[in-house]
């Protein structure tokens, strides 16, 4: 629609600047005086004419006023709801990056048990390697034990050889004592000894005889001796060797219980272990499944920035456009305006015209002179002026009509006459002077108030200015002499008409959090189409920036007043708008 609009546009443009020839042309003709009634009829017509043309012409940039402003209104219905997008893809994004952060959290948390499992896994490992360390000792032990035990045993084997062999010769030593008891035991029976001892054939035979028994006797009892010791030395040997072989084995016992000890600690902390590692594993798995699931939340995170970039891009486009339309939207305003005073013009005319012509109806022709002697001038007919019907000066709120200067444009029904305005001083302040108090530091956020002219920049401050007070802000825009004027919030209109200092200006008046506050526009180029009792929306177009009024430049001059609008009573607008 935009581009069709466009293409009307340039048509029309085309149109209007023919048509501006033309009116141009009828207007030079129709300044000239009539001197008699068909020049007086001719002129009427031909102002008629003209007038039908604007008309006309008035008809068809209204029109395309009406298609500019609905174009407008879808641009900033397009522009709502992308905002609306932009807003809900913020809201997505938000809720994204709280997801992120929250999964960031719960994978810090999860690494942090993991590290403290991988802590608890590596104390027990240490542990075991404790423990595997004292078995290795013990069962070094237990082999040392074990060696001792064997040559124990290999001693207890020679012992019992040895107790084999003592056996052996203590059976024949039994065996012999036993004979000799025996040889003993007859010889007492038969006193054998005395019959051997007398049966002696000398002293030296008997002494030899007796040495004889006397050395049996000593043999028999070396013989008991040895006996007995081999007996007792064969008990002790015995006990010897299994006290030893006890405590060898209590030994081996006491050993092998506290390897088994080691074993089942180490047993039990390898299952501890095992526990640990698969809980880490469980948490690994889950920390991998976070990140995947991070990753993704970023990756849609990314989309969605890209998607508000391209919404971003799109809005920028449509405000382009829009400020497009605004700039059609006041030149379509601006040739109606010329075409007013074109019409009104033309009226004029046809009146001034219709008077002249009502003149010459009721004068009676001058009588015909037939001169006998050629005359020297020819007389001139004598033909009053014509003049228009006297018309009522408006009062001094009324706004200038039929040839207003440059800063008092006509409303939309205007008189033929414009009061006389104020002059302007001798030497008129410079049309941007230096703001004599600065800007606070710190301008309001969220006061509820808006732009009411995005992209101007202020010319001149609230406070002391040229010996008097100014009451608010003026701004303008550097190269737009037309730029919009823009409500700053929400609100009714409850004044709109003209002042001879502020020129066409408008009083809103907007409830700021249960509060009545009131702006107002002034020195705008045209009376603004919304009436007193118009509910406007924050940002809808209200106006045009002018120069009507006692100004020196086209500006916007915007005052804030709390509590409702009253001559003295504005505040510094710094303290509601950010400029």
């Amino acid at each position: 629609m935009f581009k069709k609009i466009g293409i009307g546009l340039l048509l029309a443009f085309t149109m209007l600047v023919l048509t501006l020839n033309t009116s141009t042309e009828t207007t030079a003709y129709a300044t000239a005086p009539c001197t008699t009634l068909e020049e007086c009829r001719e002129l009427q017509q031909t102002t008629r004419d003209n007038i039908a043309d604007i008309i006309e012409e008035e008809e068809e940039v209204s029109g395309y006023i009406s298609e500019i402003q609905d174009e407008i209104s879808t641009v900033r219905n397009d522009i709502s709801n992308l905002e609306g997008n932009i807003s809900g893809l913020e809201l997505e994004i938000l809720t994204l990056e709280g997801e992120i952060t929250t999964l960031e959290g719960e994978i810090s948390t999860l690494e942090g048990e993991i590290s403290t499992l991988k802590g608890e896994v590596a104390a027990l490992e240490g542990e075991i390697d404790a423990l595997e360390g004292e078995i290795a000792i013990l069962e070094g032990e237990i082999a040392i034990l074990e060696g001792k035990i064997v040559t124990l045993k290999g001693e207890i084997a020679e012992n019992l050889e040895i107790l084999e062999d003592t056996e052996d010769r203590t059976e024949v030593l039994v065996n012999e004592i036993s004979n000799r008891m025996r040889i003993t035991q007859r010889v007492n029976n038969t006193n054998s000894f005395l019959v051997i001892l007398s049966e002696a054939e000398s002293v030296a035979d008997f002494i030899r005889r007796a040495r004889t028994f006397n050395r049996f006797a000593t043999e028999d009892a070396e013989l008991m001796d040895e006996l007995t010791g081999l007996i007792e030395f064969q008990e002790n040997l015995l006990i010897e060797l299994g006290d030893q072989a006890d405590q060898l084995q209590d030994q081996t016992d006491e050993l092998q219980d506290q390897t088994d000890e080691l074993q089942v600690q180490t047993d039990r902390l390898q299952h501890q272990t095992d526990e640990l590692q698969v809980q880490t594993y469980q948490l690994q798995h889950q920390t991998d499944e976070l990140q995947v699931q991070t990753h993704q939340l970023q990756d849609q995170t990314k989309q969605l920035e890209i998607l508000r970039g391209d919404l971003e891009v799109e809005q920028a486009n449509l405000e382009a456009d829009q400020v497009e339309l605004l700039t059609y939207e006041t030149q379509m305003q601006d040739r109606l305006y010329e075409l007013s005073v074109a019409r009104m013009t033309q009226e004029e005319m046809e009146v001034a015209a219709a008077a002249a012509e009502d003149i010459l109806a009721r004068t009676p022709p001058p009588p015909i002179i037939v001169p006998t002697d050629p005359p020297t001038t020819a007389p001139q007919a004598t033909v009053p002026q014509a003049t228009a019907p006297p018309t009522t000066a408006p009062p001094t709120t009324a706004p200038p009509t039929a040839t207003p200067p440059a800063n008092a444009p006509p409303t939309a029904a205007p008189q033929a006459t414009a009061p006389p305005t104020a002059a302007p001083p001798t030497n008129p302040p410079p049309t941007n002077p230096p703001p004599t108090n600065p800007p606070p530091t710190n301008p309001p956020t969220n006061s509820g108030l808006a732009h009411p002219m995005p992209g101007a920049r202020v010319t001149s401050e609230f406070g002391p200015r040229w010996g008097r007070h100014h009451a608010g802000i003026d701004l303008a825009v550097s190269g737009n002499s037309s730029a919009p004027v823009l409500a700053a919030a929400a609100g009714t209109v409850t004044i709109n008409q003209w002042h001879n200092s502020l020129g066409w200006y408008m009083v809103i008046s907007h409830n700021i959090n249960g509060r009545r506050v009131d702006t107002l526009y002034a020195h705008l180029r045209y009376q603004p189409s919304v009436g007193v009792g118009t509910i406007v929306s924050q940002g809808q177009r209200i106006g045009t920036k002018g120069n009507t009024g006692q100004s020196f430049g086209a500006h916007l001059h915007f005052e804030v007043h709390p509590g409702g609008w009253a001559w003295g009573n504005s505040v510094n607008p710094r303290e509601w708008v950010n400029f």
